[in-house]
């Protein structure tokens, strides 16, 4: 049968003028409904846009098709051969390149045993509109970047539903005396409340007595006072207590000081005396780091040196030694944490470079104009190297304890964060990273890359894990992530992640009275963006504070950071509790304007 161009006599035109949307068009014009030029290889509305072009079907991949059979080749080749054979046998029905190619790159990783099935493919290929970058990463690096399959949010009422609720089905094996620890301050008995100002007088009376005596247990319980004041949104003695903890380490030379100081320092210590030092001074910092890099304190000390004394279960040559889990030659925490906490500590081991670099001279400069983009890309590098060989207990599995889901969220905030002086603003050029394959590369791909995975680790730890209900150390994605979707409202699954915060949020409000400045900041920074009525951020707020179980009569202190774009041209107007304190005068603002006051955020 005669083809329409071939039964008309004068279809010049036709040929030259494709149509919209048509077979000869790419995906991102397919999927607009807009004229496309077909050139190759990148058309004319992608390159203003910016965008990557490619091209489906017979198109597909163009001039990267070889290096995706070469891939193909090498992870079929990486299997053993029955495994490769049953895999080829799978994907027999399968004419898609690209959901061939998310299955060959999902069987090389473990994305929390959810690999999806053959049939799920061409679903994934049409839903996720991932960079090249992105798909780069998670083909050579599935550690960090396991292949995620599709979640279907169109309509969201019922997993949001589910996600309201604390978990039922637990993942977590903490033992009963540590979640007592945790549950401390009313989550069971709002009784118990009362006893917290109890507690904390009696810890700073003990303070005042043995401030001046430095020690690893001082040290320590310094820390715990820092940690406590702050999730209990008391006060500014935060970071005065943090101060401390570093002054008492500096001062035994367990770190910030140079290795002959510290050998010096350290050199008559027992076996025992180390083994303990070792655990209590790696805690000390690793908590240092995390402070120092997500909470962009004005004036937060900074140690120059890590620890010198070796990571706890290191071997002498820097090596974990990869204890099991329940090994007889563990002690009882290393049985509980496993490979986490050594884990942790070399983490932070890398990103204290980082922490330095961009933490001195905060108040002064720019931190894009002070730190150059080929050292955050070299710091990425080494995280990504350094991830490809860890512990196979770290791999992600719907089975894994909560502190390996901790780390994956720890780990990939610190991603963000590496890259977030680089993104795109308006008005700028989009900067290039130079180790990627892909001649768009840049740091947007990666920080898309790392907020997808952590979208997916607020959904799983929420879903599968009782300890999100009491413990506060996962809030970090919670936060990384609401952040990201306030930057990218056009994402019309930005609402659903937003909520999914906040409603995160609302299950940690029984234990930690802190919780409610965030919530505040976050539903004023939406406001604020122009992303949220005022009549539903009041509706949302009443509803977390219906819902929660404890009630906060006093002023909330947070001084830490919630608005994480702002918070690196303007700290002192990016915490938690400035934001939360802008929550009414926002919608007053917004009622006023009658802009944005609509129901389209409902």
């Amino acid at each position: 049968m005669a083809s329409p161009s071939e039964a008309t006599p004068n279809n010049t035109n036709s040929q030259k003028r494709r149509r919209v949307g048509g077979q000869g068009a790419c995906h991102n014009c397919r999927r607009r409904k807009i004229r496309c030029d077909g050139n190759q290889p990148g058309c004319a509305a992608c390159l203003a846009r910016d965008e990557d072009c490619r091209y489906d079907k017979d198109n597909a991949a163009g001039q990267t098709a070889g290096a995706l059979v070469v891939e193909a080749i090498g992870l079929l080749n990486a299997r053993p051969s029955q495994e490769a054979a049953q895999t080829l046998a799978s994907l027999r029905d399968v004419s898609n390149a690209e959901a061939i190619m998310a299955h060959l790159r999902a069987g090389a990783g473990a994305g929390f045993g959810l690999s999806p099935h053959p049939s799920d493919l061409v679903a994934m290929s049409s839903t996720a509109q991932r960079s090249l970058v992105a798909l780069e990463l998670e083909a050579r690096h599935p550690f960090l970047y396991p292949v995620l399959p599709p979640i279907d949010i169109a309509s969201p009422t019922g997993i949001l539903q589910r996600l309201v609720q604390p978990a039922v089905v637990s993942n977590d094996e903490t033992p009963p005396a540590q979640k007592a620890l945790l549950l401390h301050n009313g989550a069971i008995d709002d009784k118990a409340g009362a006893l917290v100002n109890a507690f904390c007088a009696e810890a700073e009376s003990l303070w005042e007595t043995e401030r001046t005596s430095p020690s690893t247990l001082n040290m320590a319980a310094a820390l715990f006072l820092s940690f406590g004041y702050l999730v209990q949104g008391k006060n500014h003695v935060v970071l005065a207590y943090m101060s401390e903890a570093i002054r008492m380490g500096t001062h035994l030379g367990l770190f910030g000081v140079d290795r002959d100081v510290a050998g010096a320092r350290t050199a008559r210590m027992t076996a025992e005396q180390t083994k303990a030092a070792s655990h209590t001074t790696w805690g000390v910092f690793n908590w240092i780091m995390l402070m120092a890099l997500f909470y962009y304190q004005s004036g937060i000390d900074y140690p120059i040196y890590p620890p010198y004394l070796p990571i706890p279960e290191e071997d002498d040559a820097g090596v974990g030694v990869g204890r099991v889990f329940g090994s007889e030659s563990s002690s009882p925490q290393t049985r509980y944490v496993g490979d986490t906490f050594p884990t942790v500590c070399r983490l932070w081991r890398i990103m204290h470079e980082v922490t330095i670099a961009y933490g001195k001279d905060r108040s002064n400069h720019q931190l894009r104009d002070r730190v150059s983009l080929e050292f955050a890309e070299y710091k990425y590098r080494e995280l990504l190297a350094w991830a490809d060989n860890l512990p196979s207990g770290l791999v992600r599995t719907e089975r894994n304890p909560h502190h390996v889901v901790i780390f994956h969220i720890w780990l990939h905030a610190a991603i963000l964060d590496i890259f977030r002086p680089f993104l795109r603003r308006p008005g700028q050029p989009r900067l290039q990273l130079k180790t990627f394959s892909s001649p768009k590369s840049s740091p947007d791909h990666i920080y898309a890359a790392s907020v997808n995975q952590l979208k997916r680790l607020v959904i799983v730890y929420r879903m599968s894990y009782e300890s999100s209900g009491f413990t506060i150390v996962w809030h970090t994605a919670l936060l990384y992530v609401a952040n990201a979707v306030l930057q990218s409202p056009d994402d019309g699954e930005w609402l659903f992640y937003f909520l999914l915060c906040l409603y995160g949020y609302q299950g940690l409000r029984r234990c930690y009275p802190v919780v409610e400045a965030i919530s505040g900041a976050l539903l004023s920074m939406a406001m604020r963006n122009g992303h949220m009525s005022s009549r539903v951020a009041r509706r949302i707020m009443t509803e977390l504070r219906e819902k929660s179980l404890r009630r906060v009569p006093r002023e909330i202190r947070a001084p830490f950071m919630a608005d994480l774009d702002l918070a690196m041209s303007d700290p002192s107007a990016a915490t938690a509790e400035k934001l939360a304190g802008m929550f009414e005068e926002n919608a007053l603002m917004v009622d006023f304007t009658n802009v944005f006051d609509t129901d389209g955020a409902e």
